[in-house]
């Protein structure tokens, strides 16, 4: 179970208007290792003309009083930010890749950061092992090509 400030509003407000939406990457494997993440980054379900991850990053933004930044319309992806007492929370939400989350999952580059938190089901989504590789504390590249796919990762 993912506790943490804000998960459970962006929860709410995606159940409200259907979407769904899953925690994914760094945030997921910090939780894990016991570390509190400094950026949430949402998947969020839907074809990539759909606009439902904007539409989600603006309803949360008006929700939670917060900043809202649309940093990529043609691949929707926008980011929400929200001052704190010590500091500022920023939440990515991003239109998920491929038609499934495992099809989103299997974009990501190492097998740790490829492991979501399904929102509506409360469970995790991990179908390369990330969860096995962070206990092993090893590092494994989901595919071959997934340097090569983004070379800023490198």
């Amino acid at each position: 179970m993912i506790n943490l400030p804000y998960v459970d509003d962006v929860s709410a407000i995606a159940r409200r208007l259907s979407i769904s939406v899953l925690l994914v990457g760094g945030a997921v494997r910090d939780l894990l290792l016991d570390k509190t993440p400094s950026d949430l980054d949402f998947a969020v379900a839907g074809s990539i003309n759909s606009g439902t991850a904007i539409k989600l990053a603006r309803a949360c933004a008006n929700a939670l009083d917060a900043g809202l930044f649309v940093m990529d319309v043609e691949r929707g992806v926008a980011r929400v930010t929200k001052p704190l007492a010590e500091g500022r929370l920023i939440m990515d939400f991003a239109q998920s890749r491929g038609n499934s989350w495992q099809d989103d999952l299997s974009e990501r580059d190492f097998t740790i950061n490829a492991i979501g938190y399904d929102l509506d089901q409360r469970e995790f989504v991990d179908p390369h092992d990330g969860r096995a590789d962070l206990s092993a504390r090893r590092l494994r590249l989901v595919h071959p090509g997934a340097i090569a796919a983004d070379p800023v990762r490198a």
